[in-house]
């Protein structure tokens, strides 16, 4: 999802088809590159996992292509980038669970760090100011939604209703956001 909103962005921004479709791709495998190599996991292992690839590969062509749309501006871009966010964000909880057996902060930070990344990217590829710094709710809500796949994990959930809470959580809070700021 992150590399179909990063694809989308950058149409809107005026970018050839596949250029736009290049950068989706970047952006949607450098958040779970940069998690594998933070954890010290071989980053090969994210490229050999054919899930990884094919959605990054897919997202930026179907992100590329929508983007020659003038209703895939505004709120469907945020909300296609919310849930992809929140989506890198809780997953990420439970693949660095799943890695290493570190304390919830190490979790946490583990898990959000890689998530802001491909935004980042994005934003500083297109000459835009980083939606990390200019708006709240973009970092809040995917912290609210792992915390809370952490704190379900703690208590005992399974991983997919623990990555569902957080997900849901966060995406939630940052939807009703985007749609007090359309």
């Amino acid at each position: 999802m992150l590399a179909a909103a990063s694809a989308l962005r950058a149409r809107h921004a005026s970018c050839a088809p596949v250029g736009a479709a290049v950068l989706g791709v970047l952006c949607g495998l450098i958040g779970p590159l940069l998690r594998a190599t933070l954890a010290g996991q071989p980053a090969v292992l994210v490229l050999d996992a054919s899930l990884y690839p094919a959605s990054a590969l897919g997202g930026g062509v179907i992100g590329a292509f929508l983007g020659r749309f003038s209703w895939t501006e505004g709120r469907f871009f945020s909300l296609i980038e919310a849930a992809g966010l929140q989506l890198l964000a809780c997953s990420g909880v439970l693949v660095v669970q799943h890695w290493l057996a570190l304390s919830p902060l190490g979790i946490f930070l583990l898990s959000a760090v890689p998530a802001f990344v491909p935004g980042l990217l994005r934003d500083v590829a297109l000459g835009d100011t980083a939606a990390l710094a200019d708006e709240p709710a973009y970092a809040t809500a995917p912290l609210l939604g792992i915390l809370l796949t952490i704190g379900c994990l703690a208590l005992g959930q399974s991983p997919m209703t623990a990555l569902a809470v957080g997900w849901s959580a966060g995406f939630l809070a940052r939807a009703l956001v985007i749609r007090q700021q359309s």
